[in-house]
């Protein structure tokens, strides 16, 4: 089964290029730092295997993935450092 995502990353910009050329792999982009696309659930698992090589949390790499089941159901999944706004009501 594929799933729609989108993911979104910060990370230090020592590990950017990297990053970055990882994600080409699986992914489409769209933005700096933001990818979208469709993906089974293997290579979800496989790409952030992967990812999670170069995030580093101690020095607030964060990487949220958005797994788009419908129009009106959004999931998230945060790796590394979570920079979100705890007051924030967009995704509830």
């Amino acid at each position: 089964m594929s799933r729609r995502i989108l993911l979104v990353y910060d990370v230090n910009e020592k590990r950017v290029a990297k990053v970055h050329r990882l994600l080409l792999r699986y992914l489409v982009w769209r933005q700096n730092s933001t990818f979208e696309g469709k993906l089974t659930n293997g290579a979800i698992k496989e790409m952030i295997r992967k990812i999670s090589r170069y995030i580093k949390p101690e020095e607030n790499d964060g990487v949220a993935i958005y797994y788009l089941s419908s129009k009106d159901s959004v999931t998230v999944e945060i790796l590394g450092t979570d920079k979100g706004n705890k007051f924030s009501n967009f995704i509830e």
